[in-house]
């Protein structure tokens, strides 16, 4: 090959040839960046419409009657002093029984760190409450109990069977620790 035809082979087919493959290249760089970017805001579409019927879901259910009713309550709780809260909530929850049914024998902080929030950032508080009674109304003034209030979660419970009451029902001794979550908006 000569000079000439050297020239005319590299300007004539490989440069054009490379020019090519490079814009070729370029092409199906950006349709797979394309194909990306439609497949983030496809899923991102599917989470908003998932996300939106659960809303939808969540505002028939308090369109339910006493639902709304039921908020407005669990916000007033909220925003009351916890201990006070809690006291009256116990008090009343008693008031239903009598001592041979339900008695309450402690109410405290526990020591250590919760198991349950201990790795969590949001602000807590737990408390401890124990209970001598039947298995019945045990089980309802803790179930009463999380039902008032909204922000308490169970953390650790411990059942003991005692002895038959002087009225010969079987007694139970329970300690429950629980969670009280604290509203982190001012973080």
């Amino acid at each position: 090959m000569n000079r000439h035809t050297e020239s005319v082979f590299f300007f004539g087919y490989v440069v054009p040839f490379l020019l090519a493959a490079a814009l070729l290249g370029g092409v199906f760089y950006g349709r797979a960046r394309l194909q990306k970017t439609e497949a983030k805001r496809d899923k991102a579409w599917e989470e908003y419409i998932t996300t939106a019927r659960e809303g939808d879901s969540i505002e028939a259910q308090l369109g339910t009657p006493g639902r709304r009713a039921m908020m407005k309550y669990w916000d007033e709780c909220l925003s009351k002093e916890f201990v006070q809260n809690l006291t009256q909530n116990l008090n009343d929850i008693q008031r239903r029984f009598s001592e041979d049914q339900l008695e309450q024998t402690e109410l405290g902080r526990p020591a250590g760190r919760s198991g349950l929030a201990g790795n969590s950032e949001n602000p807590y508080t737990r408390f401890k409450i124990s209970f001598n009674g039947g298995y019945g109304p045990i089980q309802y003034a803790l179930a009463e109990l999380e039902r008032r209030m909204p922000q308490i979660t169970l953390d650790d419970m411990k059942v003991t069977a005692k002895a038959k009451s002087e009225k010969g029902g079987a007694l139970l001794s329970i300690e429950a620790t629980y969670v009280s979550w604290q509203d982190n908006k001012s973080r």
